[in-house]
């Protein structure tokens, strides 16, 4: 299964060899910031399997060993890497041309969740990342 994506104004650009690993709902106020929205949902991949092209992203490490990146023309989120798990890459659901197709799995942070936001989808809800 190929994926491809692309960043508000194309010039970050990427291709993904595998389907992604699984796909989650974060709402952690990290998450929320970089995303600018009530929660940000990632599709987690490994790592080997994405490349970039165009434009690299930009790397903005938002706390120790987490590493996030975004466009830098126009500002669009695109990744988040943890460094204890350097195999994987989470990118951001909403820049994949095939977003409709992933089926999220679960909600991180679930404590951190906006009280006005209110989603019936039937997903686990985990206070933290599992085994994260």
């Amino acid at each position: 299964m190929t994926m491809t994506g692309h960043c508000l104004c194309g010039d970050v650009r990427l291709t993904t060899s595998a389907p992604p690993v699984y796909v989650t709902h974060c709402h952690c106020s990290m998450c929320r910031r970089h995303s600018g929205a009530a929660m940000l949902t990632y599709a987690k991949f490994d790592a080997a399997t994405v490349e970039f092209a165009g434009t690299p992203p930009v790397a903005y490490r938002s706390s120790p060993g987490s590493l996030r990146s975004h466009c830098g023309r126009c500002g669009s989120p695109v990744s988040f890497v943890y460094e204890g798990e350097p195999e994987a890459i989470y990118i951001v659901a909403g820049i994949l041309d095939q977003a409709d197709e992933l089926k999220p799995a679960a909600h991180w942070y679930d404590d951190d969740r906006l009280s006005w936001l209110h989603m019936d989808d039937g997903l686990p809800r985990h206070a933290t990342q599992p085994g994260g």
